[in-house]
């Protein structure tokens, strides 16, 4: 149960981070051409690509959903959480690595020239990548701990399960708050 929760702590840490960082400068911009102003434009994860804060959503919401899950159900949870934590861990080293060839960057700065951008781009990046790629391993080394020890946690109550057909027969008292005459009820 420990294993479960800690696993569990430690995807919505990591995805809540991963927010964090995406919203933070991962590249500064420095457009020169003759004739024009220097145009500097900061841009953050979202900017350069929204993929891992939109994965670090999905994150949360399947770690809630496993916390009501069983069986089957639990484990493609899991596995959704593994491949998200996979994805914005390999989303994020590409764009934080490697930020010049996106061309995300030439559509934020044509937007800011108001035309196309024909002169020299110079690119510094940030740290934040890194955080949200760490994240991202973290998230999957998560996935992989609930995927082992989710079936095996104690259950929790069964307030929102479907009842089963033994438990369909309605009480004296049950009939009397839906509506129905208790004395024409017929006993199976």
């Amino acid at each position: 149960m420990r294993a479960f929760r800690s696993s569990i702590t430690l995807a919505l840490a990591s995805s809540a981070l991963v927010l964090f960082a995406s919203a933070r400068q991962w590249v500064h911009l420095t457009y020169l051409q003759t004739g024009l102003p220097t145009i500097e434009l900061d841009l953050s994860g979202r900017d350069l690509d929204p993929l891992p804060a939109g994965l670090a959503v999905l994150v949360v919401a399947a770690v809630l959903a496993l916390l009501i899950s069983r069986g089957f159900t639990h484990r493609i949870l899991a596995f959704v959480v593994l491949l998200a934590g996979v994805a914005i861990a390999v989303t994020s080293w590409a764009v934080g690595a490697h930020p010049e060839g996106l061309s995300s960057i030439t559509d934020h700065l044509e937007a800011a020239l108001g035309g196309t951008a024909t002169g020299k781009i110079a690119t510094s990046g940030s740290l934040w990548w890194v955080l949200s790629c760490l994240c991202g391993c973290f998230i999957a080394a998560s996935a992989l701990a609930l995927f082992r020890f989710g079936p095996s946690r104690p259950r929790s109550g069964s307030t929102y399960e479907r009842p089963s057909a033994k438990s369909a027969q309605l009480s004296p008292w049950q009939a009397l708050d839906q509506g129905v005459d208790p004395t024409t009820l017929s006993d199976h």
